[in-house]
C-alpha cells in the first residue's frame, strides 16, 4: 500500500491524522477505524461531536467549529479539514 496521504483525507501520519483517528476510534470504540466511516452511520450525534471535537482540540490546541463534523462527515473528511484548520494558525 502507498503510504502518500490521499488529498481528501486518506491515511497520512501527520500529528493531526494520529490525534483525529485516535479520537474517532475512541469515541466510537472502533479499533481499526476506515477513511469512509460516517459520523452519523456510526451513531454519531452532538453530544458525541462535542466529545470528538473536545478531545482533539486538547491535543492538537486549535479550535474547530462544530459545524466540521457536519460539513466533512467521514473519517477522511474531517481528518482532512482538521488538518486544514490546524495549519492556518
Amino acid at each position: 500500500m502507498d503510504s502518500v496521504a490521499d488529498p481528501r483525507g486518506g491515511s497520512g501520519d501527520s500529528e493531526a491524522d494520529r490525534v483525529v483517528r485516535q479520537a474517532w476510534s475512541d469515541v466510537f470504540q472502533a479499533d481499526d477505524p476506515e477513511e469512509d466511516d460516517h459520523f452519523i452511520d456510526l451513531g454519531g450525534d452532538s453530544l458525541t461531536a462535542k466529545r470528538l471535537i473536545a478531545a482533539i482540540q486538547e491535543v492538537l490546541g486549535c479550535v474547530i467549529p462544530f459545524r466540521t463534523i457536519l460539513d466533512a462527515p467521514t473519517l477522511g473528511e474531517f481528518t482532512a479539514r482538521v488538518r486544514e484548520i490546524c495549519a492556518e494558525l
